[in-house]
C-alpha cells in the first residue's frame, strides 16, 4: 500500500497509521494530552482511568470519505467533594461531546444545507462524499 501524505491537522493527536479502503481512508490517532479538567469541579487530573475510542467522520480527502478512529483517555477526579468520579478529556477545537462529525464535517454540511435543503443538499453531500454511513468499515 502507498503511502498517503494527507494536508490536515490533528490538535493534540499523534497519528499512529493511516489505511486506504474502496470506500474511504481510516487515520488512527492517539491523544497527547497529559491532563484535563473536570467538567463538575473544574479540578485538573493526570490521572489516567483508562482509554477508549471516538470514531468521527471527517471532511473527504482525494474524494474519498473520511474516518477518524481517536483514541482518548478518561481521567479520574481526585477531588473527593466532586460527585464524578471519571471524566472524558475533550476536544472542543476538533469534535464536541459525543458528536459522530467533527466541526469541520458539520461547517460543510451546513453550508450545503442552508444553500440547497432537503434532498437536493443530501445528494451534493453524497457526490462530495460527506456521508456519514459507512457500514463496510
Amino acid at each position: 500500500m502507498a503511502l498517503i501524505e494527507l494536508p490536515i491537522h490533528f490538535p493534540g493527536f499523534d497519528v499512529t497509521e493511516i489505511m486506504e479502503h474502496e470506500t474511504g481512508i481510516e487515520i488512527w490517532a492517539s491523544s497527547t494530552q497529559l491532563e484535563a479538567v473536570c467538567p463538575t469541579c473544574e479540578a485538573v487530573s493526570r490521572n489516567v482511568h483508562s482509554y477508549y475510542q471516538r470514531t468521527p467522520a471527517d471532511l473527504p480527502v482525494l474524494d474519498k470519505s473520511l474516518r477518524l478512529r481517536l483514541t482518548v483517555k478518561r481521567f479520574r477526579c481526585r477531588n473527593e467533594a466532586c460527585s464524578r468520579a471519571t471524566f472524558v478529556e475533550q476536544m472542543p477545537e476538533m469534535v464536541v461531546r459525543y458528536a459522530r462529525r467533527t466541526n469541520r464535517l458539520n461547517t460543510a454540511l451546513e453550508v450545503i444545507a442552508f444553500a440547497l435543503g432537503g434532498q437536493a443538499g443530501s445528494r451534493l453531500a453524497s457526490k462530495r462524499h460527506c456521508c456519514i454511513n459507512v457500514r463496510s468499515w
